[in-house]
């Protein structure tokens, strides 16, 4: 198993299944392939959301009502934006009919996400140095622009 915490991982949600205890995701991520200038899209189907995601998943559900959906119940526009924060990877055995049988894809279990940064808000990077203000209004006059 591998454990990733406080990264920034930058994912859409298609369908989301809520239980009691977890939520199933499907979930679209692209790059940009730099060979030809495509975009290359990977699926992850069946990725649970637990403790925290869980606990939050009703936001998600909430924003995704607004998106128009194909006939399969995936929302359209390429899904609703996240960012995932702490996930787990594992690809571990389990026993079927007295066999050790290894998993056909990897699990990927969300521990922790957010919906991304409102791109109108700004960050520190956007506002500018504050100056201090010495007093010296009359100083102003002599400004030769």
């Amino acid at each position: 198993m591998i454990n990733c915490r406080d990264i920034n991982a930058k994912v859409r949600v298609v369908k989301v299944e809520s239980f009691d205890n977890y939520s199933t995701v499907k979930l679209r991520t692209s790059r940009m392939d730099k060979r030809d200038d495509t975009w290359v899209n990977s699926t992850f189907s069946f990725v649970r959301f637990l403790a925290d995601a869980h606990k939050n998943i009703s936001d998600i559900e909430d924003a995704l009502k607004g998106y128009d959906k194909f006939e399969n119940g995936d929302a359209m526009k390429g899904g609703l934006p996240i960012v995932l924060k702490s996930l787990s990877i594992s690809n571990e055995s389990y026993e079927k009919d007295g066999e050790r049988v290894f998993p056909q894809n990897y699990q990927l279990i969300v521990w922790a996400w957010k919906f991304p940064e409102d791109e109108n808000s700004s960050s520190n990077m956007d506002r500018p140095p504050v100056v201090e203000d010495f007093g010296n209004d009359d100083d102003d006059d002599e400004i030769p622009f």
